[in-house]
């Protein structure tokens, strides 16, 4: 900090320092402020991860990625993936997981390389028209409340 005072025709400068603490102490502010992403590791077998606070986590790719061409997606420990399956395996089954549970609303959660397929949902395995029963009504409840919202008076 510089001060300047004036005294008639002499001028005084006074440096005022700190104890040099403020600046340390918003560098650590910061950095704690800033959360540290998942760290990648490469295994001995050529295996990926990317754990956060020791679970496997990682949210733009998948969060293990083993040297046979297998991945899998996870968030905080669980699989987990949203936007297509969660597990693609090197022989082509996949497999569609949300926050650690087997489950798909759309379609089978569980497709295999010689065409066998398992349905999902929140973990429990189903039938095919069960899935199929809840994408309807899941589609239904959209139109109706698209539909009420474009009544004006």
């Amino acid at each position: 900090m510089l001060s300047l005072l004036v005294f008639a025709k002499t001028a005084v400068i006074i440096i005022v320092m700190g104890a040099g603490k403020g600046r340390a102490r918003r560098a650590q502010s910061a950095a704690a402020k800033q959360e540290i992403g998942p760290q990648a590791v490469t295994l001995a077998d050529g295996t990926k991860e990317w754990r956060l606070k020791g679970k496997l986590h990682r949210l733009d790719g998948p969060a293990k990625e083993y040297s046979s061409g297998s991945k899998e997606w996870y968030r905080h420990g669980q699989k987990h993936r949203e936007a297509g399956p969660a597990v693609e395996y090197a022989d082509g089954d996949y497999e569609w997981w949300l926050n650690g549970k087997r489950h798909r609303e759309d379609g089978p959660a569980v497709m295999m390389a010689d065409f066998a397929k398992e349905w999902w949902l929140d973990g429990k395995e189903v039938d095919q028209r069960t899935v199929e029963g809840a994408a309807m009504l899941k589609r239904l409840e959209k139109a109706e409340l698209g539909a009420l919202e474009k009544v004006t008076f």
